[in-house]
């Protein structure tokens, strides 16, 4: 599946968490899942990134986020780009970290 097909075709059936769950594997198997995080819906993609309903195994982890950030920034999406970086701080105090969150150094 490439990732115009993937945009276009699954990212707007996917509303709640099950969905995500459901086809998680085939996006982590064709590295779709930063397209999500930028194309997916919003609110679905706040729950993943917090890991509200996710399991650990299906959870992003932190080169995914960054990954999508990348992806946001390079198609001008600043308003997910924000979305983005919001739900990791909520995720980061969540956790119960202490300390700033540690942004990856990349090349934009």
């Amino acid at each position: 599946m490439t990732e115009n097909e993937f945009v276009m075709n699954r990212c707007p059936l996917m509303t709640t968490v099950e969905h995500y769950n459901g086809l998680y594997e085939l996006m982590e198997e064709n590295k779709l899942i930063p397209c999500f995080v930028v194309y997916g819906n919003i609110e679905l993609v706040r729950k993943i990134i917090s890991m509200d309903g996710v399991p650990a195994k299906n959870s992003l982890d932190d080169d995914d986020v960054e990954n999508a950030l990348i992806l946001s920034f390079r198609q001008e999406k600043h308003g997910r780009f924000i979305g983005i970086l919001t739900a990791r701080e909520h995720r980061h105090v969540k956790s119960g970290r202490s300390g700033e969150l540690k942004y990856g150094v990349v090349s934009i």
